[in-house]
């Protein structure tokens, strides 16, 4: 074999060898592409998913957020501190304003005897409504929820209380009344009261004994929606 035949031999074994390596690189090149088309979609995949949970988690701090927002009030009308002690009980529980229910002449003893010439007797038989209050000292319109507390006097809720409704606008609002009275059902004082606030969102109301406890009084608080 002479000199030029051995050169035209090592040119084609060169070219083969090119050849080969320039197959190998195409083919690692289209496992990469391929490896990042994976990759890539595998992030887009990702990354919706971290979207849906960080909406979820933000809706649910939001919602948490509003519920912290919503103010509660307790008001209450109590002339022998039995009404006056489970409002506070309450404002304690649902971490609630007080608001007491003052007339602008305070009763007596004598005013609340169950002789027929009482003044408390004569007010609840009377259909004129003219006991009047003291102005609140708190804008009702910054609540969203309000408790009413009163006694039951002679199956009705004292008129101080019709006064304080008659004067308030607690439309759209959550309306929980509750009582306190030993024998007397709250039911038949309700209805008078809704009747003086229509527009209320009005809850079932919650009769206590005057010698609730605070354990007692939640525990009413939950049975009650």
């Amino acid at each position: 074999m002479n000199f030029l035949n051995l050169q035209k031999k090592y040119k084609k074994i060169l070219c083969l060898i090119l050849c080969v390596i320039a197959v190998i690189g195409l083919c690692s090149c289209a496992k990469k592409t391929a490896n990042n088309g994976v990759d890539k979609s595998q992030s887009t995949t990702q990354s919706a998913d971290a979207q849906d949970s960080n909406e979820a988690e933000n809706a649910g701090q939001t919602a948490q957020t509003n519920a912290a927002y919503e103010k509660t009030l307790v008001v209450y009308f109590s002339c022998t501190g039995n009404t006056a002690q489970i409002a506070s009980y309450i404002a304690e529980i649902k971490n609630a304003d007080l608001l007491e229910i003052e007339p602008q002449k305070p009763y007596t003893s004598e005013d609340l005897s169950k002789n027929e010439d009482s003044r408390a007797y004569i007010e609840q038989h009377s259909n004129v409504n003219d006991v009047k209050i003291k102005a609140p000292n708190v804008s009702i319109s910054d609540y969203d929820t309000v408790y009413i507390g009163y006694p039951v006097w002679y199956e009705k809720a004292p008129r101080a209380v019709c006064t304080f409704l008659t004067e308030s606008d607690l439309s759209s609002k959550t309306v929980v009344p509750f009582c306190t009275s030993s024998e007397s059902p709250i039911e038949s004082s309700v209805d008078e009261l809704k009747a003086l606030q229509p527009n209320a969102k009005w809850q079932d109301g919650i009769r206590f004994n005057s010698a609730e406890t605070i354990i007692g009084v939640e525990q009413k608080l939950k049975e009650t929606p």
